[in-house]
């Protein structure tokens, strides 16, 4: 094999290789791994010069295309000749020398990082080769490690098509002839960087989507929706779940994405087995969602928006489609603790020890605000807030101004019948927190009817209001 101009490339590929199909894919088998036809590199002969030195002799797994380092040695296989340029190919007289009488043993070639090394010592330990202690560990975390050879070169190229700045097509690309070593490293590098630092890096991944300028015809026919935000890489995603088993844990965080991340349309028909809490972590949540999980209606949830309890975001129709409103899930959550600690209006009477019509009363002037309620926010249940409840009995017993008066008096809805006045209850302790009128103590009870007063301070709160009358 010393003069490569004596066999024919693809009588090598023959001999070293075995032509095989699985699947629809052409490919050939290298020892038990089947190899894409689209993962072997077309461009050129690669090799690293630095073996040379230890023995001349080609190693087959160097025309694989995702080969593009030396793990052994740390640095970039070279395709063209240092010297004169040209490209390396089968029909090079030696594989020592150039044309040009260039010896490929007295190369300088290009150092790399040991992290640029890992597909290749990835690709290189699935052969049987010895690699360095640095990618046997890294690669042990990596969740690539489980796939085939074939498998892995099928996600690697799969992925490269779509990375941040490359144009999209319908068709996977295929490495050309045009396509030098250095390229396809620098693409790797990237491409491999995906799942490093998992899921961090692949999430950053599918965030570039937001921003790339798309013309595949999967992405220019959708109006709205995944195949909208991510093109074709959607559809050509979930093939390649299905071909390779061991991917699930690929798609099952492309779902967690979407559920944790997603601020387009509604996508939940397109998942499956979505739980509570599956649904709580994602971003935003739809009108009818939302309103199930808080368990009120549409128009409930319209009045939590106007008074902006609730964050929305409208989605604007096209093509004669509606517009569709998203909830922000954090507001929902936040909301649904309130009402979790709000009261009805029963609970809320009998800690104020009212009635339920007494309890109108107070707020009608303004006495206690209710957090929902018919006459308050066209809300169908009062709900009561525990701190406004609190805030209230406090503000009470801090207009309390000691003194000793001859009659006491409590202001019950049964007293305040025993005395003539037009005055309702509401607007007694209206006056009482306005500052005119004040309780003299407490004694034993709930809520308000644990408030004494002087009966000479009320008979005179209630001639002002007759003679206001007057």
């Amino acid at each position: 094999m010393r003069r490569l101009k004596l066999i024919n490339k693809q009588k090598l590929f023959d001999a070293l290789m075995h032509d095989t199909m699985e699947g629809v894919l052409k490919g050939y088998v290298f020892r038990d791994h089947f190899i894409p036809e689209v993962g072997l590199h077309q461009g050129s002969v690669k090799f690293c010069p630095m073996c040379f030195v230890d023995r001349t002799y080609y190693k087959l797994i160097w025309e694989l295309a995702l080969v593009t380092v030396c793990p052994n040695h740390g640095v970039l296989l070279i395709d063209h000749c240092p010297s004169c340029g040209k490209k390396l190919t089968f029909d090079q007289t030696s594989i020592r020398y150039c044309s040009c009488r260039f010896d490929f043993l007295s190369s300088r070639p290009t150092r790399v990082k040991p992290k640029e090394t890992l597909l290749s010592s990835l690709l290189f330990k699935m052969t049987g080769e010895v690699i360095s202690d640095f990618s046997r560990d890294t690669l042990d975390q990596n969740k690539l490690i489980n796939l085939s050879m074939g498998e892995l070169i099928k996600v690697m190229v799969f992925f490269s098509c779509y990375l941040p700045g490359k144009t999209e097509s319908n068709k996977i690309k295929r490495f050309t002839r045009s396509d030098t070593n250095l390229s396809i490293h620098q693409t790797m590098i990237e491409t491999f960087n995906i799942f490093m630092d998992w899921p961090k890096n692949f999430h950053a991944f599918l965030d570039s989507f937001e921003h790339k300028q798309r013309t595949d015809y999967f992405y220019l026919n959708q109006t709205y929706g995944i195949n909208k935000y991510f093109g074709g890489f959607y559809r050509h995603f979930l093939n390649i779940c299905n071909e390779i088993p061991n991917l699930e844990y690929l798609h099952a965080e492309f779902n967690s994405y979407l559920i944790k991340h997603w601020n387009g349309s509604t996508h939940q028909r397109m998942l499956t087995n979505i739980n509570e809490k599956e649904l709580l972590e994602r971003r935003y949540l739809t009108m009818k969602e939302t309103a199930n999980y808080l368990g009120i209606d549409y128009s409930s949830v319209d009045h939590e928006i106007e008074k902006g309890i609730l964050t929305a975001k409208v989605i604007p129709g096209k093509n004669r489609r509606i517009s569709r409103i998203l909830i922000l899930t954090s507001t929902v959550l936040t909301y649904k603790k309130v009402l979790e600690e709000s009261y009805t209006l029963k609970k809320a009477s009998e800690l104020l020890g009212v009635n339920a019509y007494t309890l109108k009363s107070l707020v009608r002037h303004n006495v206690i605000c209710p957090f929902q309620g018919p006459n308050f926010d066209n809300y169908g249940k009062w709900k009561f807030l525990n701190k406004d409840i609190s805030d209230l009995l406090f503000r009470l017993d801090d207009s309390i101004t000691q003194k000793n008066p001859q009659s006491l008096f409590v202001l019950s809805g049964t007293n305040i019948k025993k005395i003539k006045t037009s005055l309702s209850y509401g607007e007694i302790f209206r006056e009482v927190l306005n500052g005119n009128l004040h309780p003299t103590g407490k004694i034993e009870g709930i809520g308000l009817q644990s408030y004494v007063f002087d009966k000479e301070d009320l008979e005179q709160l209630f001639k002002q209001d007759d003679e206001k009358m007057a």
